[in-house]
C-alpha cells in the first residue's frame, strides 16, 4: 500500500522552498553590502618621523626630543592628531586639536616641520601619535634620555 499517490505535489513545495529560501539569503546580503557602503570610513594618514634628541640650551639639564616630520602621505591636520608625552610612566604632555598651536601651529602636516619636546634629563620617554578620526596610532617610540 502507497502512502503517497500523488508524488508530483512533493516536487513544487520543495522548490517554492528552496525559492523563499535563497531570496531571504540574497536580500540579506545585498543589505549588508548597501549598509556597508554608506558607512564612511576614515582612512589614517602615514606619517613617518625622524628623530634627535639634543641637549637643551637654555642652561640646566633638560634635552629637546626634536620629531622631524620626513613624509606624509595621505590628507593630515595637525588638529586630527592626539600627542601624548609619558615620561617615567606619567602623562607630561597631552596635546591634541588647537592645543597644537603652541607647540608647532596648526594647518596641514607638511615635511620639514619640527615637533620639539622638551623633557628632563635621565628619563625613559614614550611619545605616542595618535590620528583621532581613526583611533590608530602614528607614531609610537621610546627614548632613553641621557
Amino acid at each position: 500500500m502507497r502512502i503517497f499517490k500523488n508524488k508530483r505535489a512533493v516536487s513544487p513545495v520543495v522548490g517554492v522552498i528552496l525559492m523563499v529560501a535563497i531570496t531571504i539569503v540574497l536580500a540579506a546580503t545585498i543589505y549588508i553590502w548597501i549598509s556597508s557602503m554608506s558607512t564612511p570610513q576614515s582612512t589614517t594618514p602615514s606619517i613617518s618621523f625622524r628623530a634627535q634628541i639634543l641637549r637643551n640650551n637654555t642652561g640646566n639639564n633638560n634635552y629637546d626630543i626634536n620629531l622631524t616630520v620626513v613624509s606624509v602621505q595621505g590628507s593630515a591636520n595637525w588638529e586630527d592628531l592626539n600627542l601624548t608625552v609619558t615620561v617615567n610612566g606619567s602623562t607630561w604632555k597631552d596635546v591634541q586639536g588647537t592645543n597644537w598651536d603652541n607647540l608647532i601651529g596648526t594647518g596641514t602636516v607638511q615635511a620639514g616641520q619640527v615637533i620639539t619636546i622638551t623633557v628632563p634629563s635621565k628619563a625613559t620617554v614614550r611619545v605616542t601619535i595618535r590620528h583621532i578620526p581613526s583611533n590608530s596610532i602614528i607614531y609610537e617610540n621610546t627614548f632613553q634620555v641621557p
